[in-house]
C-alpha cells in the first residue's frame, strides 16, 4: 500500500510513517500509518473524513503534499474539492487527539518542509507554491506577504590559510534579475554590504557587482525585495591571491 506522490510522505517525531495511498484498481484513496505500537502492517486512518478522499479526482493522486506543523500533520490534495460544507484542498490530523479536520489554503502548493529557526527547539513549517513563492506557515493560516527572495552561497575559502584574496567584482548570469542585490561579508568585514547588481550592458543576462574587499573568505548572498524567483544559471568572482607573511 504504497504512494503515487513521494511528497505525501511525513515522518514525525512520533516514530511513525504518515503518507498518501490511492488504490489503482479499486480508486480507494486515504491516508494511511506505519510504526505506531503493536503495529505489522499499514494502517488506514482516514475513515473520519472518507467523503473527502472519495471527492478526489484521480488526476490529483500524484500532486499531495505533506508536512509537518507543530504537533499537526497536513496533507494538501492537488485542488480544491467542493463538499456540502464548503471547499476543502487541505486536511490534516493532530497527533495529540486523533482527531482530523479540513483546511482551505488559497495556493496551489507544491513542496513543503520544516526549517530549525535557531532560537528554539521548535521547528518553522513552510511552503511553497506553483508561482515559485515560499510562504512561512502560522497555526491553520499563512503569513500576511510572501518571503522574499535570497540565495546564500557556502562561505568560499582560499586554499592557503597564508593567503588572502583580493575580491573586486561578483558576475551573476541568469533572467529576471532586475532589483537583485548582493550582500556580502568576509573574515575582515566587521558587517555585511550590501551592493546594487547591475546588467553589464541593455538587455544583458550578465550582472555585475563592485565588492572590492579582503579576506581569506568570503560569504555571498543573492537577494531581492520581492517574493518572485529569478532563474540564476551562474556567478563568478573576479580576485587575486595576496600572499602575507608566515
Amino acid at each position: 500500500k504504497g504512494t503515487l506522490s513521494n511528497r505525501s510522505i511525513v515522518s514525525p517525531p512520533n516514530g511513525n510513517t504518515y503518507w498518501f495511498h490511492h488504490d489503482v484498481s479499486s480508486g480507494f484513496s486515504g491516508i494511511m500509518s506505519y510504526g505506531g505500537a503493536g503495529e505489522d502492517s499499514a494502517q488506514l486512518i482516514s475513515t473520519p473524513i472518507q467523503d473527502i478522499f472519495d471527492s478526489m479526482s484521480d488526476a490529483n493522486n500524484d500532486d499531495v503534499v505533506g508536512w509537518l506543523e507543530n504537533s499537526n500533520v497536513a496533507w494538501y490534495l492537488g485542488a480544491d474539492i467542493t463538499m456540502d460544507y464548503g471547499v476543502v484542498n487541505t486536511v490534516c490530523l493532530n497527533l495529540k487527539t486523533n482527531n482530523w479536520s479540513c483546511w482551505y489554503i488559497p495556493y496551489t502548493i507544491k513542496c513543503a518542509g520544516t526549517f530549525q529557526n535557531g532560537t528554539t527547539l521548535e521547528k518553522d513549517s513552510y511552503i511553497g507554491d506553483n508561482a515559485a513563492t515560499v510562504y512561512k506557515r502560522i497555526g491553520d493560516d499563512d503569513n500576511t506577504s510572501a518571503i522574499e527572495f535570497s540565495l546564500k552561497s557556502f562561505p568560499l575559502v582560499s586554499d592557503d590559510p597564508f593567503e588572502e584574496n583580493s575580491y573586486k567584482m561578483l558576475y551573476v548570469k541568469g533572467d529576471d534579475l532586475g532589483g537583485s542585490k548582493v550582500i556580502y561579508q568576509s573574515d575582515t568585514d566587521d558587517e555585511t554590504i550590501e551592493k546594487p547588481l547591475i546588467p553589464l550592458r541593455k538587455n544583458s543576462k550578465i550582472w555585475a557587482a563592485d565588492i572590492s574587499t579582503i579576506g581569506s573568505d568570503i560569504s555571498i548572498t543573492l537577494a531581492l525585495d520581492d517574493t518572485t524567483s529569478p532563474v540564476i544559471k551562474g556567478y563568478a568572482l573576479d580576485y587575486e591571491p595576496i600572499s602575507r607573511e608566515k
